[in-house]
């Protein structure tokens, strides 16, 4: 897909949550913990992958990848894989927690626990999951958990997934209007990927098809199209939370053949939406802190 390295992309330099907010949110889930018996939640993310991680700390990472620990009482650990001193206290400013170190502390800061719940662990690195099972026991159910307490957004998980919205719906807009003015396929991609970035998306990722929908691609060098109908896909991000956004420019394109590839990503356009997709735009608000899998959506004003 065509995307920039995330060193390039998330150049945030604060928190997207407040630290009462994410507080507030590590108490809760402490309160599941010591409810269950167990002893902390192990949250893994990365730069592609960072669901269970931004919810409890508020951290995107910006390169390799990350592992919280939240106790069931006390304050949430983080353990980056980033080698240097000074890349350390700068993690410790895009994240709220109380301490930072480096990943290879990991296995031994677990050691004073015997049971713990596990989030993220698909996209886990290996290396890192065989700390974590070396070190203590290893129960199900952490994803499952940050599922079922994010599954109502704050306020301020509202205003980003507008945000987000609201530059799906411009690139996609800006598409269609550089397509209706004659330019070609990269170029209109071009001019919609550039409007979503200037709007503050921190990552910008599209797929397009010149046969009606059969079936959306990444962008592969092509300059120029002849065919109708084109149909492009947007999915951007801001702040860990994604908006989406088809757009079609010429004639009517199959829909079931444009979602397929979609779903395979993880994300998936407004249900409800015609058969048939005519020029204009759709989008969907899509509530999940990572894009991939989208776990739930819902409908903002």
């Amino acid at each position: 897909m065509l995307t920039l390295h995330p060193v390039v992309l998330r150049g945030r330099t604060e928190l997207p949550f407040s630290a009462d907010e994410l507080s507030a949110r590590v108490a809760t889930v402490q309160r599941e913990l010591g409810g269950a018996g167990v002893d902390a939640l192990v949250a893994f993310g990365d730069a592609r992958s960072y669901a269970p991680l931004a919810w409890v700390t508020g951290m995107v990472p910006m390169l390799k990848w990350a592992v919280a620990v939240v106790p069931a009482s006390g304050e949430t650990e983080l353990y980056s894989a980033l080698p240097g001193a000074r890349d350390l206290r700068r993690v410790r400013t895009l994240a709220h927690v109380g301490s930072v170190a480096p990943i290879g502390q990991l296995a031994g800061g677990l050691a004073r626990f015997r049971r713990v719940m596990v989030a993220g662990l698909r996209s886990m690195r290996a290396r890192t999951e065989d700390a974590i099972r070396g070190a203590v026991q290893v129960l199900d159910g952490g994803d499952q958990l940050i599922d079922r307490l994010s599954a109502v957004p704050s306020e301020r998980e509202r205003e980003l997934l507008r945000g987000a919205s609201e530059a799906a719906r411009l690139a996609a807009s800006e598409t269609v209007s550089a397509c209706q003015s004659g330019a070609g396929a990269v170029e209109a991609l071009l001019r919609g990927d550039l409007a979503a970035r200037e709007a503050g998306m921190h990552d910008v990722r599209v797929l397009w098809s010149p046969d009606a929908g059969l079936p959306l691609r990444p962008l592969a060098g092509e300059t120029a199209v002849d065919r109708d109908p084109l149909v492009f896909y947007f999915a951007v991000e801001t702040g860990g939370y994604w908006g989406e956004a088809l757009a079609c420019a010429g004639g009517p394109a199959t829909l079931p053949a444009a979602l397929a590839p979609v779903a395979r990503l993880g994300l998936s356009v407004q249900e409800g939406v015609e058969d048939q997709l005519t020029p204009g735009f759709y989008s969907r608000r899509s509530l999940d802190a990572s894009g991939v899998p989208c776990s739930q959506t819902i409908e903002v004003g």
